[in-house]
């Protein structure tokens, strides 16, 4: 009772009709959306902090790893939305014919296509892998919440799972497609919200996020069906034990099995479209053994001395303060949280796929017993890698990523379970100020866990990138049309590795076997090449065009293999088909030849122009890395 309210019960009833209605406050309750985005999107940014100084100077990701690759793929999907391209069709690519291309992440590449558009490529390419790991944290916290948690643990476990090392690892690698794992936890957690109210149209919205799933990458699709068939038996049991007045059950489960079997049907529909070569048993198992989790490495990263990062060594662990207080959280939150302790730890064991120094490392901490249980894990991997869908992977070690989504949501449940013992102890604002704290200090050291075993700063993985002129001109002056780079293939190093590849006209370190690629991201223009990836097919094969290139490679050959210039480079009997071809490609379009001019002697960048006099408008020069001619195509 407020101090001008009657204190007579009737004049109180006549008071209040009179007195205008004053609605509450609006107020956003610490359990809701809006402030765990905002904290998760702060720790990202700490996370990939030295990034943000450098603009459109630099890029995330390791030199020599598939960085610059990563970041042409979200240049292309997003410019491939324009038609008359389509996501799955591009004549940007392999010109004039086009390919057919599956660019992964698929899904998260199209919906991230706005930052591109706004910020540009290089930034936002950044910006795109920040908010995909915002993204997989969030997700986390909302499956959580489906699970009847809170938004508050939700948010220790989002993270804590954003700052995972395997997550973290893959953006120095340049592998964006393993950093969009946040279709996997919003497809469970909108197949358990779907499940718990009986509706259809939840049903729906996760059977549209398994297809997105499915097209970010086959490994999110596996590593969702080996969570979701453990961690989703809670919910399903509550649905069947739930009102029957809610909704049919039996609806809600086809319209889940009907999309998602659609989608399924659609993505395998695309994959055989690209031919995936059978691996050798020899093969798999190499792969098995050399790409699994280790020990050794987990105790290198997590207890060793803290040197800088090693860019060619995966931190194959979970940070073992952040696995041993969601194991005992799990614990205290039994039995609701069993199920994603059961399934997280099933993908930790299979993150040790054929690993055969497991026993070994194991017996050093727990003498025969270890041996015993490294046995153990080996016999069931054996046998898990022999089932369909795992019999694909090849780097097993990645299922630490789902491993920790698992062991964190279930200990996420548990501490929803220790904060509500203690609220019958505490109330208002002294439990609003507890769990506000702890959800504080929680996240920012399992964030700071993360970063300590991943070593993300010590060493960080970023590259500069160089600003080309001529690519500039390109893009702003030139009028739009096909582009021929050249030379296109040169030797092979004597090491066989791709980082010690000749870079087009040496135009700066890191581009490696991408330098086209880069080339083509900044100026926007088709090409005639392709980058040799498995998901993306040429839609034809012009001999004639191979046949020109291969003549203008050989053109090259005293530079770039120290051997004379063959006669069938320059051969007059080929002379009219080298003319017809240049000819026939003007008229589909081709207006550019870009000519690394330090590849070439001058006998040979002489001949190349003189087989190119007829069909040439004008040549301009660039001092891009050891120099740049474009010779501009006369248009037809």
């Amino acid at each position: 009772m407020t101090p001008d309210t009657p204190a007579d019960p009737a004049q109180a009833e006549l008071h209040s009709q009179f007195r205008p209605a004053i609605p509450p406050p609006r107020r956003i309750p610490w359990g809701s959306l809006l402030p765990v985005t905002g904290l998760l999107m702060v720790l990202v940014a700490f996370i990939l902090g030295p990034i943000w100084p450098e603009g459109n100077r630099a890029i995330l990701g390791d030199p020599g790893t598939d960085a610059i690759r990563g970041m042409w793929g979200l240049d292309h999907v997003r410019r491939s939305l324009v038609p008359p391209d389509t996501p799955l069709w591009s004549q940007q690519l392999n010109f004039p014919h086009g390919v057919l291309a599956l660019i992964l992440p698929f899904g998260s590449a199209i919906l991230l296509s706005p930052a591109g558009a706004l910020f540009g490529p290089i930034f936002g390419y950044n910006l795109s892998l920040a908010l995909l790991l915002v993204a997989a944290g969030l997700s986390t916290a909302w499956l959580v919440k489906e699970l009847g948690g809170s938004w508050a643990s939700g948010a220790v476990a989002g993270a804590a799972f954003l700052s995972q090392p395997m997550l973290l690892f893959a953006i120095s690698d340049g592998t964006p497609e393993h950093v969009a794992v946040w279709t996997m936890p919003a497809f469970l957690a909108a197949t358990s919200r779907a499940l718990r109210d009986r509706s259809t149209a939840w049903a729906l919205g996760a059977g549209l996020l398994a297809l997105l799933c499915a097209l970010d990458g086959p490994y999110n699709a596996i590593f969702t069906a080996v969570l979701g068939a453990l961690g989703l038996v809670g919910p399903a049991a509550s649905s069947l034990r739930g009102d029957r007045s809610r909704g049919s059950l039996a609806g809600t489960v086809l319209v889940l099995a009907s999309v998602t079997g659609l989608g399924a049907a659609l993505v395998a529909l695309i994959y055989a479209n690209f031919a995936f070569d059978p691996v050798d048993p020899a093969e798999k198992a190499r792969l098995l053994q050399m790409n699994a989790a280790d020990l050794h490495a987990w105790w290198q990263f997590d207890f060793g001395p803290e040197a800088p990062r090693d860019a060619s060594l995966a931190p194959t662990l979970m940070p073992t303060g952040v696995l041993v207080a969601a194991l005992l959280l799990g614990l205290f939150g039994l039995w609701r949280s069993s199920t994603w302790m059961v399934a997280g730890t099933i993908c930790l064991i299979l993150s040790f796929g054929w690993n055969v120094y497991l026993p070994k490392e194991l017996a050093q901490w727990l003498g025969a017993a270890g041996t015993w249980a490294g046995n153990w894990v080996l016999t069931i991997n054996v046998k898990a890698y022999a089932l369909p869908g795992i019999e694909g992977i090849r780097f097993p070690r990645r299922f630490l990523v789902p491993a920790s989504m698992g062991l964190l949501v279930g200990g996420a449940l548990g501490l929803d379970r220790l904060w509500d013992g203690l609220a019958r102890r505490l109330t208002g604002p002294a439990l609003r100020g507890l769990r506000v704290g702890t959800v504080l200090l929680l996240a920012v050291t399992s964030v700071g866990l993360g970063l300590r075993a991943s070593r993300l700063h010590r060493g960080f993985p970023a590259q500069p990138v160089p600003q080309l002129e001529f690519a500039r001109w390109l893009a702003e002056d030139a009028p739009s049309g096909g582009v021929i780079t050249i030379p296109a293939v040169r030797a092979a190093p004597r090491s066989g590795k791709r980082a010690d590849l000749p870079v087009f006209a040496n135009l700066g370190e890191g581009l490696s076997s991408a330098d086209e690629q880069y080339m083509q991201m900044l100026h926007g223009h088709p090409v005639v090449g392709y980058p040799k990836l498995k998901s993306l097919v040429p839609m034809r094969i012009d001999v004639d065009l191979l046949t020109l290139v291969r003549n203008w490679d050989d053109l090259s050959q005293p530079i770039t293999s120290g051997t004379p210039i063959p006669r069938s480079a320059h051969d007059e009997t080929s002379e009219p088909l080298r003319q017809a071809t240049l000819d026939r490609l003007r008229r589909e379009g081709l207006r550019f030849v870009v000519i690394d001019r330090a590849a070439y002697t001058d006998e040979g960048f002489q001949i190349l122009l003189r087989q190119l006099e007829l069909h040439t408008r004008r040549v301009h020069s660039f001092e891009d890395g050891t120099g740049v001619v474009i010779v501009e195509l006369i248009d037809h």
